[in-house]
């Protein structure tokens, strides 16, 4: 049985390779722009949510 040996080149070459695959970028950026519209709604809702509470509030003592 022989062993193949790893050289320096071999594991630069290998480290290139990996650095340079681009095969999963798609899918982080997308992952990226869910996650940034995701807080974005999230923070709108709070805001826009607070001020509907406030407003529904004085319609109803208005009424009474």
């Amino acid at each position: 049985m022989t062993h193949a040996s790893i050289t320096q080149e071999t594991v630069i070459d290998g480290l290139r390779k990996l650095w340079n695959d681009q095969s999963g970028q798609g899918l982080v950026e997308y992952a990226l722009i869910i996650t940034f519209t995701a807080l974005l709604c999230l923070a709108a809702l709070r805001t826009l949510g607070q001020k509907a509470s406030n407003s529904l509030t004085n319609a109803s003592n208005n009424l009474s």
